[in-house]
């Protein structure tokens, strides 16, 4: 994935969080993946082993689209905390705009 590509996801991740159409942390990841309101999951490259197969099993099983992104700190960066391993985008859209960038991979 280039740097131009990273940042335009960067970038929506961003307006998501902005709109109100982005969750992110574990507990809250989670919770909105089993109500059924995820649109699109991106788990940190660096985060635990552990935390990586959870989501991806809890993705495929609530037919989820998802994709390991980035770092835990550059997630963080891109929503205004310190660090994130998980990312949920609500907003069809978005996760449209942003699941574009990874299929065509």
């Amino acid at each position: 994935m280039t740097d131009e590509v990273r940042k335009r996801v960067f970038g929506y991740l961003g307006l998501a969080k902005r709109a109100g159409k982005l969750v992110s942390g574990e507990m809250m990841a989670e919770d909105t993946i089993r109500r059924g309101k995820a649109r699109y999951v991106l788990i940190a490259g660096d985060a635990s082993e552990n935390t990586r197969s959870k989501f991806h099993r809890m993705c495929t099983a609530h037919d989820t689209p998802v994709s390991d992104f980035a770092d835990r700190e550059s997630l963080g960066h891109a929503v205004g905390t310190e660090y994130r391993s998980v990312c949920v985008m609500t907003d069809e859209g978005l996760a449209r705009a942003v699941a574009r960038f990874f299929t065509s991979e």
